[in-house]
């Protein structure tokens, strides 16, 4: 048992410095290494791609988020909004469309809560 945990602390300091001695790795035990090195290069090209693609999908939502703040921004919007989705003024409304109401009015507040404190 202590010997595989030497071998496995060996191992673990050769992985983290890059360096491996080729005298201790048998010729399968190379060909295992150089295709696990080449499926861990694999994986960390996909892992960058995922992350330079959602860096790109962060960039547009950012465009966007600006581009709706700054209409939000116009004056007379809020109040138009409010005037159009409260659900004051809905009083015909049934107990779900009333409930959207509510919420559009909620979401439109946390909206202007976010853009206002971004003056």
């Amino acid at each position: 048992m202590l010997r595989i945990v030497e071998e496995f602390r060996r191992g673990w300091a050769d992985g983290r410095t890059g360096q491996v001695d080729p005298g201790r790795l048998s010729d399968g035990a190379r060909g295992d290494q150089e295709k696990t090195f080449a499926e861990l290069s694999a994986l960390a090209d996909q892992l960058n791609a995922r992350v330079e693609a959602q860096d790109a999908e962060i960039e547009e939502l950012r465009a966007q988020i600006t581009a709706c703040a700054g209409v939000l921004k116009l004056p007379g919007v809020k109040t138009w909004l409010l005037n159009r989705f409260h659900p004051d003024r809905h009083p015909g409304a049934t107990d779900e469309e009333r409930k959207a109401f509510d919420e559009c009015t909620q979401m439109m507040n946390a909206a202007y809560e976010v853009v206002e404190s971004k003056r």
